[in-house]
């Protein structure tokens, strides 16, 4: 971010939760800039401050999933403030109070948004996880900026190339529709409902063309692929086809979990992510970042 730009923050608390609006300031009118950000954060007791103020607990930005804002991932901050780890979730251009284009946005526009948000809150290096079309974003910052990221975590990942895939897709998220319970669903029309069918419609076929096995070949940090064995949006084919593409790969399979995992599997997801992050920024710390299992070791199950 240039000196030129002009940061104007407000931060106000709910509980464990931070809420985060932050104004850039452009000199020149630069028409790409990014002129406002929000986000959510939690607070761990181990933390000084809010995350521009850094600390040691370690810290991961999770990027949401297609139409959802970081509403959406609420009942996650306690938890994982609890396990020490700052939880931080922006809210993605044109979802939330960030804003963005009518007509959508691409993975490769998502991860240059995020790198301005972690420039702009001074993020030096996180562990990323990304749910669904979310991960393909993440792993194209991870591909491009591999100092942000410590580690990735893949969570019900979109991104498979294959024919008829959105159709596919549109099949499966019908179906996925009759797996979860209604409180899932509601939280999920709750966000819907408040997106213009062209950005919605026009993310989702921006997503719809890339090649995350393809990205994963060029990322080098320990990814963890989690994934519900109950999900009915990512094929078992698919997500080994990712476990082979990534060079430092695991998998976790969680009981019964569907592709809603952060909402419907929340004691899962939330575990699975802070023991991830535990891990992995205990490596970069003691400077053996990223030593993960072998591929005839990399799948478990959690319950």
């Amino acid at each position: 971010m240039s000196d030129a730009r002009r940061r104007v923050s407000v931060l106000t608390r709910e509980g464990h939760v931070l809420r985060g609006v932050m104004a850039l300031d452009a000199a020149g009118g630069d028409a790409d800039a990014h002129r406002r950000m929000s986000w959510r954060e939690n607070l761990p007791e181990t933390a000084p401050g809010p995350v521009t103020d850094q600390g040691e607990a370690p810290v991961v930005v999770l990027v949401a999933g297609l139409g959802l804002s970081g509403e959406f991932y609420e009942a996650s901050h306690a938890p994982l403030a609890a396990a020490g780890v700052r939880l931080v979730v922006p809210d993605l251009p044109g979802w939330g109070r960030t804003p963005g284009p009518l007509t959508g946005i691409s993975p490769e526009a998502t991860a240059t948004f995020l790198e301005s948000f972690a420039e702009a809150l001074a993020i030096r290096r996180a562990v990323w996880a990304g749910h669904s079309l979310g991960a393909q974003a993440v792993a194209v910052l991870a591909a491009r900026r591999p100092d942000l990221a410590a580690g990735l975590v893949l969570v019900g990942p979109t991104g498979r190339p294959a024919r008829f895939e959105t159709p596919r897709q549109v099949l499966a998220l019908t179906l996925e529709a009759t797996r979860v319970s209604a409180r899932v669903v509601r939280a999920v029309a709750g966000e819907y409902v408040r997106t213009p069918p062209s950005r919605y419609l026009g993310t989702w076929l921006r997503h719809a063309g890339h090649d995350l096995p393809a990205v994963l070949a060029r990322v080098h940090c320990p990814v963890l692929i989690l994934v519900g064995d109950n999900d009915p949006v990512c094929p078992a084919g698919y997500i080994a086809t990712l476990a082979r593409h990534a060079p430092r790969a695991a998998v976790t399979w969680v009981a019964g979990g569907t592709h809603a995992l952060p909402r419907g599997s929340a004691d899962a997801f939330n575990a699975a992510l802070a023991d991830f992050a535990a891990e992995t920024m205990s490596h970069v710390s003691n400077g053996t970042a990223g030593d993960r299992p072998g591929q005839d070791e990399a799948t478990e199950r959690a319950e």
